[in-house]
């Protein structure tokens, strides 16, 4: 998936051009079909100074690889996440860049990038943690075979059960006025052998 903030005020999520000509492939999408799978107006901050206008949430429940030091060969910026939470990336727009942007958004968590668009305004990418239950995901869900990345992913009668998938689920962000991302591990897909669907 491509998010994509445009400076017109026209944001979108869509497929990375190589996946919708796989899904094409597959007889999934039709051939003239937009990569977009939403596209919504930029949200209007009501005078804030800074707003959420798109999130990616990593929540602690579904990380469970140790941390090894010796995999970072670059400068690296490392956040912890405590159980019970999610780390969020956030970006945030501002009307316009001010020396007191980053002291503002320190309020709300740590600030670790922006981007200055003058007329267009400012996207900033602050990092925070958030509470976070896991119960609250939707589930269980069905979807189409053709909708997992990989083959081999796919439950069968021989083996009904995949365990230790990863997926995102995201959010209406034409309903909600914020994309909100969450990265979930840990997925187990088995086969309704009554329905032949897999949730």
């Amino acid at each position: 998936m491509k998010v994509s903030l445009h400076a017109s005020g026209r944001f979108r999520v869509a497929f990375h051009e190589s996946y919708h000509r796989d899904l094409i492939d597959k007889g999934i999408v039709d051939p003239a079909a937009n990569r977009a799978v939403t596209v919504w107006d930029r949200p209007d901050g009501e005078g804030k100074a800074a707003w959420l206008v798109a999130s990616i949430q990593l929540p602690a429940a579904f990380y469970r690889t140790p941390f090894n030091e010796a995999d970072f060969t670059k400068a690296t910026n490392l956040f912890n996440i405590d159980q019970g939470n999610a780390l969020e990336i956030g970006i945030f727009l501002s009307p316009r860049f001010s020396d007191d942007l980053e002291g503002k958004l320190a309020k709300v968590g740590t600030p670790v990038w922006y981007a200055d668009l003058e007329d267009a305004g400012a996207f900033s990418v602050v990092v925070r943690q958030l509470p976070f239950d896991p119960e609250s995901l939707p589930k269980p869900l069905i979807i189409p075979v053709e909708a997992l990345h990989s083959r081999k992913d796919v439950p069968t009668d021989e083996a009904p059960i995949r365990n230790g998938l990863g997926c995102l689920l995201f959010n209406d962000p034409v309903a909600d006025g914020v994309l909100r991302v969450v990265e979930v591990g840990g997925v187990t897909m088995t086969k309704n052998s009554a329905t032949g669907s897999r949730q």
